[in-house]
């Protein structure tokens, strides 16, 4: 087995307890209040969120704003981690480039994470994802599939 040394993903450093940077979830919706809900409740449950801090970045451009109480309904009854949200609104229906440009420039993380509302997202996606780009430059890079699965 080869020693990569110093390359061990932040997250496994120093037995788990290692802190990782603010990673942005961009949230994109429209219209769309029962998908937010259940996006945030993803957001909430991520294990990331033991090792490092989340902020998911809400772009709505539906034609109602998107209801403040529901991410308040949705915080209180999951994680007793905090995810900072905030919502953006684009004045009028925007394309889906659009929207990840606005949300690429309001997010504060060094790691952003697409997160549509209406993809469902197991709760070490926000972990896993971030994983290679934060690992020291000096380390081989990593494959997103091993060679006997390619075909």
């Amino acid at each position: 087995m080869r020693d990569y040394g110093d390359c061990v993903p932040p997250s496994s450093a120093q037995g788990g307890l290692g802190r990782l940077p603010l990673v942005s979830l961009m949230i994109l919706t429209c219209n769309r209040p029962g998908f937010l809900e259940l996006s945030l409740r993803a957001a909430f449950a991520q294990d990331y969120l033991r090792r490092g801090p989340l902020e998911a970045v809400v772009i709505d451009d539906g034609p109602e704003p998107v209801p403040s109480a529901g991410s308040r309904r949705v915080r209180g009854s999951t994680a007793n981690f905090s995810v900072r949200v905030r919502v953006v609104r684009v004045p009028a229906r925007s394309t889906i480039g659009h929207k990840r440009n606005v949300a690429v420039r309001e997010a504060r993380g060094r790691v952003i994470v697409h997160w549509d509302d209406d993809d469902m997202h197991p709760p070490e996606q926000a972990r896993t994802l971030p994983s290679p780009q934060l690992a020291p430059a000096s380390c081989p890079p990593t494959r997103a599939l091993p060679p006997s699965s390619r075909r």
